[in-house]
């Protein structure tokens, strides 16, 4: 399958809470954004598009969806997936992206120290 084409990827927008890099997370919060979307930014770079926030309302979601600025549901964003990229499930991503943030956040406090 060829790879989306840039304005049609699916953007996952994740929120991250400052409490897991530790003690010092709210003085580093935006600097693991940083460093978590450009240690991301090649993983399943031909479907989809990270972008990271310090999660700081706690009524947003932690993961949202979305093409062309247009938010997606979860079913939506399931079924996109399906159609226009090479990932099959959306629970798999979401479980490789978040065994890979947790490996960024050990290096990130690794750095960090």
């Amino acid at each position: 399958m060829q790879a989306v084409v840039n304005h049609n990827k699916l953007t996952v927008c994740l929120r991250i809470e400052s409490g897991c890099l530790g003690k010092h997370g709210a003085a580093q919060i935006k600097d693991f954004c940083l460093f978590a979307a450009k240690h991301t930014q090649h993983y399943y770079s031909n479907d989809i598009i990270w972008q990271y926030q310090p999660k700081e309302d706690k009524l947003l979601p932690e993961i949202d969806f979305y093409v062309k600025n247009k938010r997606l549901t979860r079913q939506q964003a399931q079924q996109y997936l399906k159609v226009a990229t090479s990932i099959e499930a959306l629970t798999q991503l979401e479980d490789n992206i978040q065994l890979k943030l947790i490996e960024l956040v050990e290096q990130f406090r690794a750095l960090a120290r």
